[in-house]
């Protein structure tokens, strides 16, 4: 899956480029934002489509993900646009891990 990355209120996004089924893969998303991290990067979000939906192999990236971030103090941003996200981050006990916004406009970054 194709995971775009874009600037925006002084966040580094990285975007799923389509909903988020049972067979996506995101694996490419840990070493976005291992390789953001380490260029210094401490303002990282991942946003999700409206329709996304997290199953375990989407889960087990976004579990990295945190992990990597929180090695380097970080605490990941998640644009969760659907109940249907945010109940699996809650069930999964990753909800308090990273700072849950509902659009890319919430974020609000260094230079915003």
């Amino acid at each position: 899956m194709a995971i775009e990355s874009a600037v925006k209120n002084g966040y580094r996004i990285f975007r799923t480029g389509e909903d988020l089924g049972l067979r996506s893969n995101i694996s490419a998303l840990e070493g976005l934002v291992k390789d953001s991290l380490g260029a210094g990067e401490r303002h990282i979000a991942v946003s999700f489509t409206a329709d996304s939906r997290l199953y375990s192999n989407t889960i087990a990236v976004l579990v990295r993900c945190i992990s990597h971030a929180e090695e380097k103090s970080v605490k990941l941003t998640m644009v969760i646009p659907n109940e249907n996200i945010m109940s699996s981050l809650v069930l999964v006990g990753l909800s308090t891990l990273v700072s849950v916004v509902r659009s890319e406009d919430e974020l609000k970054g260094p230079s915003a």
